[in-house]
C-alpha cells in the first residue's frame, strides 16, 4: 500500500543533503591528546580546530533553516529591523546599557585621579597611565556615539547605518595615542640623557591613588568580562589593560624612587611603546575592513551552504563574495535558477535568501542576483 506524500515546510533539498556533521567534531580531550603524541601536533591540532569552526557555522546555518519554518509569515528583512526607530530594549539590553554608562563614568573619575597623581608625583610612567586613561574616555565616548545612534537610525540619510563610526573613531585615536607615545619616549630619552631625576612628593598619596584605580578597574572587569554585548566586551578589555598598565606604571614609579632614579623612566617608555603598538595593531585592523577586505574560504563556505540548502529552484551558485563594511560584511550572490521560471516565483526565491543572509548577525547587507546560466560574461566591471 502506497502512503500518501507529506508536504513539508522544508525544502526537499534540505532534507536530502542535510548531515550531522557534529559526530565529525574533534572533541577538546583529543585535540590535547593529538597536541602531546604527534610530532607535528600543532599544525593537525590547527587542521582540527578549523574544521571544527566550520563544522559549527554549519550547524548555524542548519538552525537558521529549522526555524525559518515558524517564521514563514514575516517577510519583513532584519536590516529594516535594525534601522527602525521604536524597539523596546529588553531588560539583557538595559543592563548592558548600565554596564556602559557606569564604566564610562568611572573613566572619567578615574582620569581626574590619574591626572592628579600624575601631576603631583612627577612620575613619567604615571604619566603614560594618565594618556592611556585620556584614550580611555575618548574611546568609550565613541562606543557610546555608536550605541546611540544605532538606535537613531535615520534609513535615507544613512541607508546601511552608522556602524562604522567605531572603527573610524579608534583610527582616529590611535593616531593621536601613537602622536602621545612618541612625545613620552622623547621625554624619557630626555630624561635619561640628562641624568634628570624626579623626588616623587606625597609619596603614600600617590600609591593610595594608583591602588584605588587598579581595584576599581579590576572590579569593572569582572562586572563586564560576561556580558554578549560587543560593547560591553570592549569596556572589559578596557578594564583589563587598565589594570595591567597602572600596575607596570605605579611599579615603574616605585622603582625609580626607591631602587635607580633611571627605572622610571625606562618603564615609562616602555609602556608607552606597548601601548602604541597595541592600538597600533588595532587602527591596521580597522583599516583594513573599512578597505574591503574579502571573507576568509571558511566564511564563503558558509554562505554557500547556506544557499545550497535554501531552495531546491537554485540550480548552482555563479558567485560568492563577502567583503568588509566596518565590522561585518556585505555579501553579494549570483544564483542560477529555471530559465522559464516564472518571475514572481524567482523573485521569492531570491528575496527570501536574502533575507536569510541578512539575518545572520556578522552580514550587515546582502544582495542576490539571479541568473538563468553560469556562462555570461561579469555582471561588473573588474577593478585592474
Amino acid at each position: 500500500m502506497q502512503s500518501e506524500a507529506v508536504e513539508t515546510k522544508e525544502p526537499r533539498l534540505r532534507q536530502a543533503h542535510r548531515a550531522n556533521f557534529s559526530q565529525f567534531k574533534v572533541s577538546d580531550n583529543d585535540l590535547q591528546v593529538l597536541l602531546r603524541r604527534k610530532k607535528k601536533g600543532k599544525r593537525v591540532v590547527d587542521f582540527y580546530q578549523r574544521q571544527n569552526e566550520t563544522i559549527d557555522s554549519f550547524a548555524e546555518v542548519d538552525e537558521l533553516n529549522k526555524s525559518e519554518g515558524d517564521e514563514e509569515d514575516q517577510v519583513e528583512s532584519p536590516t529594516t529591523n535594525l534601522l527602525s526607530n521604536g524597539s523596546e530594549m529588553t531588560d539583557q539590553e538595559k543592563a548592558d546599557k548600565r554596564m556602559v554608562n557606569l564604566s564610562f563614568a568611572s573613566n572619567i573619575v578615574l582620569l581626574a585621579i590619574r591626572v592628579s597623581i600624575a601631576a603631583v608625583s612627577g612620575s613619567l610612567s604615571l604619566v603614560v597611565t594618565t594618556m592611556d586613561a585620556i584614550l580611555d574616555v575618548i574611546s568609550g565616548f565613541i562606543i557610546l556615539y555608536t550605541l546611540y545612534v544605532a538606535r537613531k537610525q535615520n534609513k535615507y540619510k544613512y541607508p546601511i547605518g552608522q556602524s562604522r563610526m567605531e572603527p573610524l573613531g579608534i583610527i582616529v585615536f590611535s593616531s593621536i595615542m601613537g602622536t602621545m607615545g612618541f612625545s613620552i619616549c622623547v621625554e624619557g630619552a630626555m630624561r635619561l640623557m640628562n641624568g634628570h631625576s624626579v623626588e616623587m612628593d606625597h609619596l603614600w598619596a600617590v600609591i593610595a591613588g594608583a591602588v584605588a584605580v587598579i581595584v576599581m578597574k579590576g572590579a569593572l572587569y569582572f562586572v563586564c568580562r560576561n556580558s554578549s554585548s560587543s560593547s560591553v566586551q570592549a569596556f572589559a578589555m578596557d578594564h583589563l589593560n587598565d589594570v595591567i598598565v597602572n600596575v607596570a606604571g605605579l611599579t615603574g614609579a616605585l622603582l625609580g624612587s626607591f631602587v635607580w632614579w633611571a627605572l622610571d623612566p625606562i618603564v615609562g617608555i616602555i609602556i608607552a611603546v606597548l601601548l602604541v603598538l597595541i592600538w597600533g595593531k588595532q587602527a591596521m585592523e580597522h583599516v583594513r575592513n573599512l578597505v574591503g577586505v574579502s571573507a576568509s574560504p571558511e566564511y564563503l563556505q558558509k554562505l554557500t551552504y547556506l544557499a545550497l540548502h535554501h531552495d531546491p529552484a537554485i540550480r548552482q551558485l555563479d558567485t560568492v563574495r563577502a567583503y568588509s563594511i566596518g565590522d561585518r560584511w556585505l555579501v553579494e550572490m549570483d544564483i542560477v535558477l529555471d530559465a522559464e521560471m516564472p518571475l514572481k516565483d524567482a523573485h521569492t526565491v531570491g528575496e527570501s535568501l536574502q533575507i536569510k543572509l541578512e539575518k545572520l548577525p556578522e552580514v550587515a547587507r546582502a544582495f542576490v542576483h539571479l541568473d538563468v546560466d553560469s556562462t555570461h560574461a561579469p555582471e561588473h566591471k573588474i577593478i585592474s
